[in-house]
């Protein structure tokens, strides 16, 4: 019986960190298992949950955190709600955080162009209201 507990342990510790997650992701991952652990729940954030992908074109891996992957035992909608879920992009250790109904990753070249889907209310309340940012000049931008 000691064994199996080990073993499920063991599991929720690898789910709860990702391999080669970064210490800014691993920060993002620990206060969302800290939000659950205040309601009393299970928290789960499966390896699908950190992405890594070059957004700044500079050859070095970036990461994608995606809160909509995190599960809380007790608290269903902890980590989404009305307005979408949290998404993290961490580029050089600094967290950019976007709230998003949907996203997805095109890309143009070199550039890697991140498409959200935001509440409409962000939008005149028109739907679909979608949001497109990239790396330019150190920083994310709108496209225009």
């Amino acid at each position: 019986m000691k064994f199996k507990s080990l073993i499920a342990l063991f599991t929720i510790i690898l789910m709860a960190h990702p391999a080669n997650a970064s210490e800014t992701a691993n920060r993002v991952i620990e206060a969302a298992k800290k939000s659950c652990t205040l309601e009393k729940g299970q928290f789960t954030a499966p390896d699908i949950s950190t992405i890594s992908v070059d957004l700044n074109a500079d050859d070095k891996p970036d990461e994608i955190i995606d809160e909509s992957k995190f599960t809380c035992s007790t608290a269903p909608s902890l980590y989404c709600g009305t307005g979408g879920c949290m998404i993290h992009l961490i580029v050089d250790g600094k967290d950019y955080k976007y709230l998003v109904k949907a996203w997805t990753i095109a890309e143009l070249g070199e550039a890697k162009i991140f498409i959200i889907g935001i509440h409409w209310s962000e939008c005149s309340y028109k739907s679909p209201c979608l949001r497109a940012i990239t790396w330019r000049d150190g920083r994310f931008r709108s496209l225009k």
